[in-house]
């Protein structure tokens, strides 16, 4: 939400932070989360990019990710963090569940293999009982979960 003065205020549970200058574009954002530091992450799909504000409110990175090797977003859609600081984004544009450090350095894996491949990720939550990150995937209507590092993804529902 903009207050008109090019600020974007962002209210997250009980969190209330206000951004000045934050350089958002006028893309829809479609994910944000927050992290053990209460740091917040933006997705902003048109220009497949995450920023990132720490707890008051400052931008850091010019984004945070934007095209990581191995890691290339495309109409990326939402975002979730685990436990252990792995940031996981839904790109539907490709297909693909890409997960990188904690500093948005890395490739840790870009999912592409079935349940993945033909159905666009996007809802995405992390699960921190099972330490796992759960999908839902627009193509097939089915939920998975995947853990952490991209490995041994499981279909834990689905419609057919």
């Amino acid at each position: 939400m903009s207050d008109g003065n090019g600020s974007f205020i962002i209210i997250f549970l009980i969190l209330i932070v206000r951004f000045s200058n934050a350089n958002l574009t006028s893309s829809p954002i479609q994910g944000i989360a927050v992290d053990s530091s209460n740091n917040i992450y933006v997705v902003e799909s048109s220009t497949n990019t995450v920023e990132k504000f720490n707890s008051s409110g400052t931008r850091v990175g010019s984004p945070f990710i934007n095209g990581v090797s191995g890691c290339t977003l495309s109409t990326a859609r939402h975002i979730a963090i685990a436990s252990n600081g792995n940031i996981a984004v839904t790109s539907s544009g490709n297909n693909r569940l890409l997960i990188y450090n904690s500093a948005g350095t890395t490739c840790v894996a870009s999912v592409t293999s079935s349940p993945f491949s033909g159905n666009a990720p996007y809802g995405i939550a992390y699960h921190s009982s099972s330490n796992k990150f759960i999908v839902a995937l627009n193509g097939s209507s089915a939920i998975v979960s995947i853990s952490v590092t991209g490995t041994s993804a499981t279909t834990i529902y689905s419609d057919t």
